[in-house]
C-alpha cells in the first residue's frame, strides 16, 4: 500500500506566484514517479470560491477549501487560527482517513499550526519548505523596516530571532518541523542563523522544471545587436524594473534604444507611472500571460533582466535559462547560486547603505547591457552556459529524486 503525502498550500486566485509554479512541477514529478499516494489540500482566496471541493487529477487528488474573506485576522490571531484549522480537518477527514497520512508538507509557513494539530493527533511526520527568506518581503512595504533588518543580518551578524520573525507561525515552522527544506544556501543559513538548529536537519533542494523548450539543445541565433530586453515577474520595486527602466532611459539618451516586454502583474498606478514617465521608451506592459505566450517571449528576446533586490531560486531565472536566453542578474540572495558570473550570466552587484537602503548598482548595469547587447559572441556563450547551466542543476527529475530521498529520511 502506498503511502500517502499531504501537501499543504495557501494561495491567491489573483496572482500566479514561485510557489504554485514549484507545486505544478513537484506535483506532475511525484505522479510520474508514482511512489506515494499524493493528496493536496490547497487553502484558497477566490472570491468565485464558496464551499469545498475535491477534483480528482491525474494521479492525485485535489481537495480545496476557502479561506476565510477576511483572513488575516484569523489566520494572525493564535485562537482563531486554530479555529479556522479545526474546521479544515473537519472538512479534509470526509475525503481521506488522516491516520493514513504519513507526511504533511507544507509550501506556506503559517500552516505549520495546521500540521502539528495532525501530527499531535495522527502521529504524521512533517516537512517545511521554505520557498523564500520572509523577512524580506516587507522591502516593498517598510523600507526603513528592511534597511534595519538587512544592517542587522548581513552587516552586524545578529540573529535574534525576534528581529526577523513575520508573524506567529514562522518561528514554530522551523523548530517544530521533523525537516526543513530550503532552495538555496543562503536560506539555509537563515534557518540555521535564526533558529539555532542543526544543519543535518535542513536539506537544499533547488527548484526544478520539465524542459518546455522543443529546441533542446539547438544554438540560438544573435543578431550583431541585441536590443530586444525581456523581464518577466510583477512590477515592484523589489523585482528591479524601475531600475531596469532608469537604465534604458540612460541608454536612450546615450542614442542606444531598447525595446523591453515587461510581463507580470501590474497595478493601475504602476502602470500609468511607466507609461507616463518612460513614454519615449519602447516598452510592452502586457500583464500577466500564460507559459505558452511565455514561450515564444524567451524566443524573441535577445537579453532577460532579473533585477530582484532580493530572490531565491527564481522560477523566472530557470525558465529563461531552459530556452538558452543570455541573462543579465543581481549578485544577490539566491540568484548569486543559481549563476556562474560570465559562463551562465552576467551578475551586476547590489549595494547597500543603512540610511539609502539596498539598490541596484545602476552603473554597472548600464555598462553590462552595453557590453552584452553589442557582442553578439558573448550573447551565444552565454546561452549555450545558460542552457548547460539548466539542464546540470534545474531539470524536474533532479528535484524530484533529491525530494523522494528526503520523504524516505523523514517517513523512516
Amino acid at each position: 500500500m502506498k503511502r500517502q503525502i499531504l501537501l499543504m498550500d495557501m494561495s491567491s486566485s489573483s496572482n500566479t506566484s514561485g510557489v504554485d509554479r514549484y507545486l505544478e512541477s513537484l506535483l506532475n514529478g511525484l505522479t510520474r514517479v508514482g511512489t506515494y499516494e499524493i493528496i493536496w489540500l490547497s487553502l484558497r482566496n477566490d472570491p468565485q470560491l464558496f464551499f469545498h471541493k475535491e477534483e480528482q487529477k491525474e494521479g492525485y487528488k485535489k481537495i480545496i477549501i476557502p479561506l476565510p474573506e477576511e483572513q488575516d485576522p484569523i489566520i494572525s490571531t493564535q485562537f482563531w487560527c486554530e479555529q479556522y484549522y479545526r474546521v479544515v480537518i473537519e472538512i479534509i477527514s470526509r475525503y481521506l482517513s488522516i491516520y493514513s497520512v504519513s507526511l504533511v508538507h507544507i509550501h506556506t509557513l503559517n500552516l505549520i499550526d495546521l500540521a502539528l494539530i495532525m501530527k499531535e493527533e495522527y502521529g504524521c511526520k512533517i516537512i517545511t519548505h521554505l520557498h523564500c527568506i520572509p523577512w524580506k518581503g516587507v522591502l516593498n512595504l517598510h523600507k526603513d523596516l528592511f534597511k534595519e533588518q538587512y544592517q542587522q543580518y548581513y552587516k552586524e551578524k545578529n540573529y535574534n530571532r525576534k528581529i526577523y520573525m513575520t508573524n506567529i507561525s514562522e518561528e514554530r515552522s522551523y523548530l517544530s518541523a521533523d525537516k526543513v527544506i530550503c532552495v538555496t544556501a543562503c536560506a539555509k543559513e537563515f534557518v540555521h542563523n535564526i533558529a539555532q538548529t542543526s544543519k543535518e536537519r535542513i536539506a537544499i533542494i533547488t527548484n526544478g522544471m520539465d524542459d518546455c523548450n522543443t529546441e533542446g539543445d539547438k544554438h540560438r541565433e544573435f543578431p550583431k545587436k541585441g536590443r530586444r530586453l525581456l523581464y518577466v515577474g510583477g512590477l515592484s520595486e523589489s523585482k528591479g524594473i524601475f531600475t531596469i527602466l532608469n537604465t534604458m532611459d540612460r541608454l536612450h539618451k546615450q542614442g542606444k534604444t531598447f525595446e523591453l516586454i515587461a510581463a507580470g502583474s501590474v497595478d493601475s498606478r504602476t502602470r500609468n507611472l511607466i507609461e507616463t514617465k518612460y513614454s519615449h521608451l519602447n516598452i510592452q506592459l502586457p500583464g500577466r500571460v500564460d507559459f505558452e505566450t511565455l514561450k515564444e517571449y524567451y524566443k524573441w528576446a535577445d537579453i532577460g533582466c532579473i533585477a530582484s533586490l532580493q530572490e531565491q531560486c527564481s522560477y523566472v531565472a530557470i525558465e529563461m535559462a531552459m530556452f538558452g536566453l543570455p541573462i543579465i542578474t543581481t549578485a544577490v540572495d539566491g540568484l548569486d547560486e543559481m549563476f556562474i558570473d560570465g559562463v551562465s550570466a552576467l551578475k551586476v552587484r547590489t549595494l547597500f547603505h543603512r540610511y539609502i537602503g539596498l539598490r541596484i548598482d545602476e552603473d554597472q548595469l548600464v555598462q553590462t547591457l552595453i557590453r552584452l547587447s553589442e557582442n553578439s559572441s558573448l550573447r551565444a556563450s552565454l546561452s549555450i552556459g545558460a542552457r548547460k547551466r539548466y539542464l546540470s542543476k534545474f531539470t524536474l527529475s533532479r528535484m524530484i529524486e533529491e525530494t523522494c530521498k528526503v520523504y524516505e529520511e523523514v517517513i523512516q
